[in-house]
């Protein structure tokens, strides 16, 4: 096999997976509960969706990065420049999907120390003081 055709599946594929998976994750799994009003709320009574969501997300990050990684080889022998441009990039793209998953495990530590509290959480700064106090042992502002 061309190694070019085999570099060009696996992109596809890439491709392919990191579509997948955002749109999974977003428009399935997490809209739902963080497009509400009392999201906060909603995650703590679907944690599980929050964390499937947060394992998409984590899947696409890596196909994103991956992409530019397979592509690499057949854009280095047109300019070397752009292709490390094109990797570093979509480096920068799969850290801000890790961003996302961070922000949304977070959500999902808030809702679960809140329904640890046996209380409802009004605002996100309630919810993450509570969580900060829970890891720093400070008790929360009331």
């Amino acid at each position: 096999m061309n190694p070019n055709r085999r570099i060009a599946i696996v992109a596809g594929v890439l491709f392919i997976v990191a579509t997948v998976a955002d749109v999974i994750s977003r428009a399935v799994l997490l809209q739902p509960i963080l497009g509400a009003p009392d999201y906060l709320t909603r995650i703590s009574t679907n944690e599980n969706q929050g964390l499937v969501g947060a394992l998409f997300l984590a899947i696409g990050a890596a196909a994103a990065a991956g992409i530019a990684i397979a592509l690499y080889p057949v854009l280095r022998t047109q300019n070397e420049a752009l292709a490390l441009g094109s990797v570093g990039f979509r480096l920068i793209e799969g850290a801000f999907y890790f961003g996302i998953v961070v922000c949304v495990l977070i959500l999902v530590a808030a809702s679960r120390e809140s329904r640890r509290r046996n209380s409802r959480i009004s605002s996100p700064s309630t919810g993450l003081r509570g969580v900060m106090s829970s890891v720093t042992r400070i008790p929360p502002r009331h």
